[in-house]
């Protein structure tokens, strides 16, 4: 006879060093893994093939509260499904994401999310406004000559500059300006990491998924403006697009 005990109180709090909950590795693949209500809680996903889907399982065999906690350590992106093939969330490399089922009884069920991870989900913006100058540092200059009053951006984490924004004001008698955008890196202002020429106009911006550069966790963003060819000052505002590499 198998015994069981119900009901259990336990007065004051757990305290525990710490904790193990059971996992699953995935390499992905071009298919898809389908959960069912014996899948561990952990999902982790490693390797570099794209087309993985994760399905979760049949809300009609699980409960309200059921949880996954999904790990993405692959370099493509993990499409998480219903059990009937409803998109519920990407994954973006480096995501992290806790589903819960909120209702259940349907096949499909009603999942929600929290992701706690960036990676590549959308965009982050940094924002600088310039001098009345030409050639100089937006950010991170220092050098004996031309230097910045703004302290340069470090990277938490591997980043890369997917987009940018320009608007300039010509200060020399004329309305616009031709300028240059380079992006370099703090401790290695020799480099041009980026080389973005902006036209004359108002405005200037540009997109590129694929990325202009990267920077690896710790480095700085270091932002010059090079006058164009016809070598006028300008007070230049610039928004920077990045997301997490």
């Amino acid at each position: 006879m198998t015994l069981t005990r119900d009901n259990i109180t336990i007065e004051g709090l757990l305290d525990t060093a710490s904790a193990r909950f059971q996992t699953n590795i995935i390499i992905t693949a071009a298919g898809t893994v389908a959960l069912t209500s014996a899948s561990t809680f952990y999902q982790m996903f490693t390797g570099s093939t794209s087309g993985q889907i994760l399905q979760l399982p049949d809300a009609r065999t699980i409960t309200s509260g059921w949880t996954y906690n999904l790990w993405n350590s692959s370099s493509v992106i993990v499409n998480v499904q219903d059990a009937v093939g409803n998109a519920i969330v990407t994954l973006y490399p480096l995501d992290a994401t806790i589903v819960v089922l909120q209702v259940a009884g349907t096949q499909a069920g009603t999942w929600v999310y929290d992701r706690t991870g960036t990676a590549g989900i959308s965009a982050m913006t940094i924002c600088f406004w310039g001098k009345q100058s030409k050639n100089f540092y937006l950010s991170g200059g220092v050098s004996s000559t031309t230097t910045s009053d703004v302290v340069p951006l470090r990277f938490p984490r591997a980043a890369k500059i997917i987009g940018y924004g320009c608007d300039n004001s010509l200060l020399n008698g004329s309305v616009y300006s031709n300028y240059i955008l380079y992006f370099r890196e703090v401790s290695n202002l020799g480099v041009n990491l980026a080389t973005i020429p902006c036209g004359e106009g108002r405005y200037n911006g540009g997109w590129n998924p694929a990325g202009y550069c990267t920077y690896a966790a710790g480095q700085g963003l270091s932002l010059y403006m090079g006058a164009g060819s016809d070598n006028a000052n300008v007070t230049i505002s610039a928004l920077i697009y990045f997301v997490w590499a």
